[in-house]
């Protein structure tokens, strides 16, 4: 994931690969290898990742339980500490996957504000995130790829209209119930052909909060 970073007018890289979707990550869960992790941290470092997402959750082809996440946290996170300095973007929907992440994230050896990814029109507890945001002082992912139906539930968003409607809708929770500047916000419009940048108020009118 490139973020733009406009204050700098550099992009921001969020390295992905502590996620079971990549073959690597599912053989380091697979066999609760601390040295995988490692590695996979490691190497993102190196190549110049700004931050590291963080992402135990399960696949279509691989069941994980929050409980066998929560119960690996203790130790998989202060591993991935020992070999960078890089913020993760703590990515799960439950707010316990957070909570407990976040107990065991020593945040004097991270350069930078770490990142609760994601809040979406699915979340079951967007204001527990939010809290927990404030708390811990993270950046938010935003989840634009999703929106609010006309019944209260959520489905894909499925034009620049949807994208912008939930980009503007989570932007607006954030600054009421945290008090979070927009550059403290990420949208990411997920499938839309843009990448994800911060809400700001030079940014395009699909991501600029109203």
């Amino acid at each position: 994931m490139t973020i733009m970073n406009e204050s700098q007018g550099k992009p921001l890289i969020i390295g992905e690969l502590i996620n079971n979707s990549y073959a690597r990550a599912r053989r380091a869960w697979q066999n609760r290898d601390l040295e995988g992790y490692q590695e996979l941290a490691a190497l993102q470092t190196r190549l110049g990742a700004s931050f590291l997402t963080f992402n135990l959750d399960g696949t279509r082809t691989l069941a994980v339980s929050l409980q066998e996440m929560l119960d690996f946290l203790p130790d998989v996170i202060p591993a991935v500490q020992e070999v960078t300095r890089l913020p993760l973007s703590f990515d799960n929907p439950e707010v316990a996957f957070h909570r407990e992440a976040l107990r065991h994230f020593d945040r004097s050896k991270c350069d930078g504000r770490p990142i609760l990814n994601s809040l979406a029109a699915s979340r079951h507890d967007i204001s527990g995130m939010i809290r927990l945001a404030t708390e811990y002082d993270m950046d938010i992912i935003v989840m634009a790829s999703e929106c609010f139906d006309e019944k209260g539930g959520h489905r894909a968003s499925l034009t620049p209209e949807d994208v912008c409607a939930a980009a503007r809708h989570f932007a607006g929770l954030v600054h009421r119930e945290a008090g979070f500047g927009n550059q403290r916000i990420i949208v990411t419009p997920g499938s839309a052909p843009l990448p994800p940048t911060r809400v700001a108020g030079s940014t395009s009118a699909s991501t600029r909060s109203g």
